[in-house]
């Protein structure tokens, strides 16, 4: 059986300009508007634009023709393509991904110091977990955190249950006191592999597919695009 391809485009954030918000679909231009700070418009534009670029290619038609499918409780889906996709962002970078045939999920952090980083765990994170990341010292905890968080992030953006899941319920460790570079959970009758992926030095990174065979490929922006560009 051919594994799930799975492509992961890195993106560097940049400052917006008029000619890429003319790529969005007016609702996109609509959420563009809502968002407060010019950081959070930086990080919208920048994925969305580089998501529609690359489906434009998929599909053979311009960027803003690509109809996207966004629905509570459901993945996102390009609509009548069989393309499922996944974004995610963090200041400096952002990331999407993108497969045909089956539901995605993707995160990323950078690895920052994170404040009451136990609280936070036991607030969000499976009993097991919390003991794992108790056990770091007090340098490397946050980030024992994060490599965690991101797993989680993207199994509930996979399912399409956001975090209305239970996070505390179910561990994304291989064993209790292992995180190890893959794990495979039931989440909601499904099961799901989340595995580490390798992202820009200093930030965490994690995909998560219902497929176990899967063929992840790192790439480049499309054409050499990146946000800022005109």
């Amino acid at each position: 059986m051919t594994p799930l391809l799975v492509e992961v485009f890195l993106v560097q954030v940049k400052p917006i300009c008029t000619s890429e918000v003319a790529l969005l679909s007016p609702a996109e231009r609509l959420r563009l508007f809502e968002l407060r700070s010019e950081a959070a418009r930086n990080e919208f534009v920048s994925l969305r634009v580089c998501l529609r670029l690359i489906l434009a290619e998929r599909l053979g038609g311009s960027p803003q023709s690509v109809a996207i499918l966004a629905k509570l409780g459901y993945p996102p889906v390009v609509r009548d393509s069989g393309w499922y996709f996944s974004l995610s962002h963090s200041r400096t970078y952002g990331v999407v991904a993108l497969a045909r045939g089956g539901p995605i999920g993707v995160d990323i952090e950078a690895d920052h110091q994170v404040q009451d980083a136990m609280a936070i765990a036991r607030a969000v994170l499976h009993p097991s977990e919390c003991d794992w990341v108790s056990g770091h010292s007090v340098d490397t905890r946050s980030g024992a955190f994060l490599q965690l968080w991101v797993r989680k992030e993207a199994v509930v953006k996979a399912s399409g249950q956001g975090l209305v899941v239970g996070l505390d319920s179910w561990p994304v460790l291989t064993v209790p006191d292992q995180a190890g570079s893959s794990v495979d959970i039931e989440l909601q009758g499904r099961v799901w592999r989340v595995r580490d992926v390798a992202g820009p030095s200093g930030h965490f990174m994690a995909l998560a597919t219902p497929c176990l065979d899967v063929d992840v490929r790192l790439r480049d922006a499309p054409c050499g695009w990146s946000p800022g560009q005109t």
